[in-house]
């Protein structure tokens, strides 16, 4: 049943992919100057050759944690040990400390520029907002908002880089 499934599958990917490669994309730009693409060609219309669809694979799936078959679990699988943080291990441990560490060191920049447009927001009513009060108490609380949610992804970077 899996295989005939699988082979199902397969072959309609492949028709669908024969089908898809044989179109062509054309660009349309009418008086107006606005531009439509389409798969059919219509006057005035040029083809568009389009470069090859990128694929990227993903680095690490739920497969590199999820533990080998034992005797002992007759083959069940479990994706995360029973503790509520997943444990990693190799390098998938130290692929996953460099992007933390990376996105940590983004956040903390975006937290200064946040305080910084906030400080600078603070001091300076914009023309709009002298006479309406409320548009400028809006554009502060979106600019301490922003300082808010830097200052917590920040949090969660330490907490799960295992620094507080």
């Amino acid at each position: 049943m899996k295989k005939s499934l699988l082979f199902v599958a397969t072959l309609a990917t492949l028709i669908v992919n024969s089908v898809f490669a044989a179109d062509s994309v054309y660009e349309y730009v009418d008086k107006n100057g606005n531009v439509t693409y389409s798969n059919k060609p219509s006057k005035n219309a040029k083809k568009v050759t389009l470069p090859p669809i990128s694929v990227y694979s993903a680095p690490m799936s739920l497969n590199s944690y999820s533990n080998k078959p034992s005797a002992k679990n007759s083959g069940v699988k479990t994706i995360y040990p029973k503790s509520s943080v997943p444990q990693y291990s190799g390098t998938n441990e130290t692929g996953r400390k460099q992007i933390l560490t990376e996105e940590l060191a983004s956040e903390k920049l975006a937290l200064v520029d946040s305080q910084q447009a906030l400080s600078e927001a603070k001091k300076i009513k914009l023309s709009s907002e002298k006479t309406n009060d409320a548009s400028y108490q809006k554009r502060i609380q979106a600019l301490e908002d922003s300082v808010t949610e830097h200052q917590k992804n920040i949090d969660i970077l330490n907490k799960q880089l295992g620094f507080n």
